[in-house]
């Protein structure tokens, strides 16, 4: 809103701060007393709102709208029937719109390209306050024809009241994911989005062909623009101070959408083969920590993708994973077949650490379950299984760490389930331990 500053020499009695004649709903015959202005008199009256409420100083711009915007204002400053108003509020110009038939809306956007075509900032607020004024209404017809002028309002105007930008924005992205306004429009109430959407996929490792084939997917663009345009964005790669990268998506617990929008933006560029876009999809599964089903999801998808990511994924990332699966595995609310996915993960991406702790997990919920099993067959099959897989573990966790005993460990948990069930394979397993340690006690 623009501020009433020194430079307007017109004051106005305070039964009057609206530079229009006030109609009360209450007195409706009041309207039927207004003495209809002479021609002078109305001439007049559109040029003091040019000057006073729409801050045009111009004198070619003024001398413009007198020859081709008089019946245009004449229409929109009735004082039978105001469609445009102008109120000044502590200091400051508070524009509103009362009707939108369709010779209102013809005059609005005459009067707001009259504005923008002679840059006039004013633009801005009539055009805006014609956006509000059909908020409720986003499928109205002349809504995409006032959110493309009253986007490149919004190019020329250089300090947008936010609150009003804000609630224009709003509008347009409601509009865009309804499909009621193209890709272009929207991207006028963000003029550093297509920046933001380039750095995003640069981040994530897209070639110029990808991105281009982001461009042409038009869901796709138009989902990444919608978290692109949040304040802060909801979706973003910074560097960090490890000389690695960071990863900003929306929060788990989220529940306005953005989140599953988020994972779906991943899958689709997992889909183009954009390099990082693991990174994604694991910084999606950390943020659905403690989510349930959701997080649990997350994770089976993560050890599958990881398989398939290029050489170098993130150790930090992988390792927080591979944590957060052992964690969940051990509560029973995921199975071995995603600590699997991991280790063979582990294994492509070279780590040690993340590969060493999914083994004994994956031991571990094995041996419980050698514990439960009821049948002497089944049990003999997995415990000849586990010996072997014990011996094969202490290999990789002695290149891991020298002094690891884990293996030993596991081998004794082993003899200690085939002593209780007095298993056939008992001696088998006490020959192994000592092979790994002579000096174990069995």
């Amino acid at each position: 809103m623009w501020p009433f500053s020194s430079r307007t020499p017109k004051t106005f009695s305070p039964e009057r701060t609206s530079l229009l004649p006030q109609t009360s709903p209450e007195n409706p015959s009041r309207a039927a007393k207004t003495t209809p202005l002479t021609e002078v008199e109305r001439i007049q009256r559109n040029n003091d709102f040019l000057k006073e409420a729409l801050d045009v100083r111009d004198a070619d711009t003024l001398a413009l709208a007198s020859q081709h915007m008089e019946p245009v204002l004449s229409a929109l400053l009735d004082p039978d029937r105001p469609v445009l108003q102008v109120i000044s509020d502590g200091g400051s110009w508070r524009y509103s719109v009362k009707h939108t038939q369709p010779k209102d809306l013809d005059n609005l956007m005459a009067l707001g390209r009259f504005l923008l075509e002679h840059k006039q900032r004013a633009a801005f607020h009539v055009l805006t306050a014609s956006v509000l004024k059909l908020r409720h209404h986003p499928d109205h017809p002349r809504m995409g024809e006032l959110l493309q002028v009253c986007g490149e309002a919004i190019q020329q105007k250089k300090k947008p009241d936010e609150s009003v930008l804000r609630a224009v924005r709003n509008i347009a992205v409601q509009c865009a994911q309804r499909n009621l306004v193209s890709h272009d429009v929207l991207a006028l109430f963000y003029p550093r989005m297509q920046a933001a959407r380039d750095t995003l996929l640069s981040r994530l490792g897209a070639t110029p062909e990808q991105c281009q084939q982001v461009l042409a997917h038009l869901e796709l663009r138009n989902a990444l623009d919608h978290l692109l345009s949040a304040d802060p964005p909801l979706l973003a790669v910074y560097s960090n101070d490890q000389g690695g990268q960071s990863y900003a998506v929306p929060p788990g617990s989220d529940t306005s959408g953005s989140f599953d929008q988020a994972i779906w933006i991943a899958y689709r560029l997992l889909d183009l083969k954009v390099a990082d876009a693991a990174h994604l999809l694991a910084a999606l599964s950390c943020s659905a920590r403690n989510q349930g089903g959701q997080e649990v999801d997350l994770l089976k998808a993560c050890g599958k993708v990881l398989q398939q990511a290029p050489a170098g994924f993130s150790p930090r990332f992988l390792k927080q994973l591979s944590q957060r699966a052992c964690e969940l595995a051990a509560s029973g609310s995921l199975d071995a077949e995603c600590l699997r996915d991991f280790e063979l993960a582990a294994q492509r991406h070279e780590a040690l650490d993340s590969q060493v702790l999914l083994c004994r997990q994956r031991i571990q919920l094995d041996l419980q379950r050698l514990q439960r099993l009821k049948s002497p067959q089944e049990r003999n099959q997995l415990a000849s299984r586990l010996m072997s897989e014990i011996l094969s573990a202490h290999l990789l966790m002695r290149q891991h760490d020298e002094a690891n005993n884990d293996a030993i460990e596991l081998m004794t948990n082993l003899l200690g389930i085939g002593a209780a069930h007095k298993a056939p394979w008992l001696h088998v397993v006490q020959s192994a331990l000592k092979d790994l340690a002579p000096s174990a006690p069995h």
